[in-house]
């Protein structure tokens, strides 16, 4: 592939290191095995806890490296409302569980693979994980001084409209921004790159977004947030039980910023490749980063061992036990949770004792300290093994912070709002939960004004509101009080073929907006529908929801994608 060009976005070739290459594809090729064995060392619903867990740790490791220090447990205290009273803290605990709903969110939209989604190398894609975090960063995190300038405030997803230094680095000039987002993603996003230079392209194109620095704020974030998401992209994460920024945050020596800063050099004369920057500075940052993420790997995999995972989590419950804090089977339990994934309701309660009353006692106490959770809505749910922050450093010593090791008391939740308890869930089961939910919500969706307009215009003799298809794209749970859900949907009716009108089709295609409030209340938003329509009746449909071909004056129109 051809490295040089005559543009100005040249300036930040090469965006593949040369140097060192066939170490590089080593470390690519164990990135993959070492990833792919650790991502089946434990079942679904294990991985799960795990991955829900490391959401707080992860938040706490990206925050560090901004400087900011937010525990697990301060952060898990946000999803009970249970906020700092120094408005310093909060503004951090607020910051941190910004970072956890904006990795949720991408993770389920990149697990899904649904049809329209922008590439993740494209400036819409970097522009949405702006905008998702700065929708909800605290207003102190959102105003950012300028020299010479007056105070800017952040507008999410704005591209910088000023030149800016980052230390001893001039980044490109803002009126070139995007000219070298273009490259960015014609070069990462380009099929023509093997597989193993599409693993190296990962730390190579962290570096390039941050060296572009296309943000007025933010730039960091942006860039591990997007490093994340090529992981997933590439099937790496392991579904999110590990973290390469756990490892760059605690890196002394060479550290993750300072080799970060060295990849910024000017060529070192004729041996230091052919662009404008230092090719080995570049290769030298790749191998630390493939360098550490195998050793996060490496370090989950050794706590992911079962006889001591099930050890360390036997010895926790023991000591609750002692304490007087957990029924007497709380280990057994545990145990099979692990191993299993799993238990049927029935069988959690044998476990905990033979007597059904005292078994329901226990499975509630155990429910309520959040070390076990219902995976579904009913009283008859399914048992899954939950780690509360109180237990994550019993059963994954070195993970968290020294600072958090210590024992930290079992808290008991009570009944938790509905926003609280679908922010518990793993994101296979948040999707199925939700849509449960968006099945029972949508009975009277005939009935909204933008939908019976859009009926009123077909010559179809009904519809059946129980036979709606839907497709979720974006799940938002920050908010305290209420979650938001945005889906596209499409229901048929039954042609009146006595009717006078003229064929116009008997599909209704749109968009909304669910809103589930904390007391389980749920009602719909932002209705948006129109008619799809055909032109002749014996011809098929090839229905794209996106409405892009709506007339956007009436909210209804034709479909022309046939």
């Amino acid at each position: 592939m051809d490295l040089l060009f005559p543009s100005q976005d040249h300036d930040m070739e090469p965006l593949l290191p040369q140097s060192n290459r066939g170490e590089l594809e080593i470390l690519a090729f164990d990135l993959v095995r070492e990833s792919a064995q650790l991502g089946v060392r434990l079942n679904e619903h294990s991985r799960n806890a795990i991955g829900n867990l490391l959401r707080y740790v992860n938040s706490y490791y990206t925050n560090l490296i901004e400087g900011h220090a937010t525990l697990p447990a301060d952060i898990e205290r946000v999803y009970r409302a249970d906020y700092s009273i120094d408005p310093q803290k909060r503004s951090l605990q607020l910051e941190a569980k910004a970072h956890v709903e904006v990795e949720r969110g991408m993770r389920a939209r990149l697990r899904s693979n649904k049809a329209g989604q922008p590439n993740i190398f494209s400036k819409e894609f970097l522009q949405g994980l702006h905008t998702r975090f700065f929708r909800h960063m605290p207003e102190a995190y959102r105003t950012i001084k300028i020299p010479g300038k007056s105070d800017h405030v952040v507008i999410p997803g704005e591209f910088r409209s000023w030149d800016v230094e980052v230390g001893i680095h001039a980044p490109p000039t803002h009126a070139s921004v995007e000219a070298f987002l273009e490259r960015f993603f014609t070069f990462y996003g380009s099929p023509a790159l093997s597989p193993a230079q599409r693993i190296i392209a990962i730390p190579a194109a962290h570096h390039r977004l941050l060296w572009i620095h296309p943000f007025p704020d933010g730039n960091g974030r942006v860039a591990r947030l997007f490093t994340e998401a090529c992981l997933i992209h590439m099937k790496l994460d392991s579904f999110g039980i590990w973290s390469v920024f756990r490892g760059l945050a605690r890196s002394a020596d060479p550290s993750y910023k300072q080799l970060l800063a060295a990849a910024d050099d000017k060529r070192q004369g004729s041996t230091d490749g052919r662009g404008p920057l230092s090719d080995q500075s570049l290769s030298h940052f790749c191998k630390f980063f493939m360098e550490t993420a195998l050793d996060q790997i490496k370090c989950i995999e050794g706590l992911l061992e079962v006889p001591g995972l099930l050890g360390r989590v036997s010895d926790f419950a023991e000591r609750g036990v002692s304490a007087g804090n957990l029924p007497k089977a709380t280990g057994p339990l545990l145990e099979k949770l692990i191993i299993h994934g799993r238990l049927k309701r029935g069988d959690a309660l044998r476990i905990l004792s033979p007597v059904e009353r005292t078994a329901r006692n226990h499975l509630s106490k155990l429910l309520d300290l959040e070390l076990v959770a219902a995976d579904g809505l009913t009283h008859r749910a399914d048992i899954v093994w939950r780690i509360p922050t109180t237990a994550g450093h019993a059963y994954f010593p070195n993970i968290y912070p020294a600072t958090d090791r210590e024992e930290t008391p079992l808290l008991e939740r009570g009944e938790p709002s509905m926003v609280s308890y679908l922010r518990s869930l793993s994101d296979d089961s948040l999707n199925r939960v939700l849509e449960e939910i968006l099945v029972d919500s949508l009975h009277g969706i005939d009935n909204e004004e933008s939908v019976s307009g859009a009926i009123a215009m077909t010559n179809a003799s009904g519809f059946d509101v129980d036979d709606v298809q839907f497709e979720i794209d974006d799940i938002d749970l920050f908010d305290d009080d209420q979650a938001r859900m945005d889906f596209r949907f499409h229901m048929t009716g039954e042609h009146d073929w006595e009717s006078d009108k003229m064929y116009s089709g008997h599909e209704i295609a749109g968009s909304a907006t669910l809103v589930i409030e904390a007391d389980e209340h749920t009602f719909l938003e932002n209705v948006k529908a129109y008619r799809v329509e055909y032109p002749d009746e014996n011809e098929g449909v090839s229905l794209e929801l996106d409405g892009d071909d709506r007339d956007e004056t009436s909210g209804m129109g034709n479909d022309s994608r046939i």
